[in-house]
């Protein structure tokens, strides 16, 4: 099967849509796809514990990885520790070693 990164960016406020994205995901990981969700920039809010319970359930699918960016996180003063269970802060050259993985199709929403 083929990997998967998928990134989001976008707030609640800016991209109505999440809820399709992170569908999709979901729908990947089912049909036995490995999929690593990175959030990055406002995207990192919807990590926040009791934000998005699509994405808190996506976090603890199998075959699904989900990752929010450090820095995007520092910059928001979200300390790790409010984060959704399942959810594993990352870096932007742990999203680069997940992009330049062999088989591995990116998709930024």
């Amino acid at each position: 099967m083929s990997g998967f990164v998928l990134i989001e960016s976008g707030g609640a406020a800016e991209v109505p849509d999440v809820r399709g994205f992170l569908e999709t995901a979901a729908h990947l990981a089912g049909a036995g796809h490995d999929v690593q969700l990175f959030l990055i920039q406002n995207g990192v809010l919807r990590a926040l514990q009791g934000a998005d319970p699509c994405l808190a359930a996506l976090a603890n699918q199998p075959n699904v990885a989900v990752w929010a960016d450090a820095f995007s996180l520092q910059t928001r003063a979200v300390d790790p520790r409010e984060l959704a269970p399942g959810i594993r802060v990352a870096s932007m050259r742990e999203l680069l070693q997940l992009l330049t993985s062999d088989d591995r199709k990116p998709v930024w929403h």
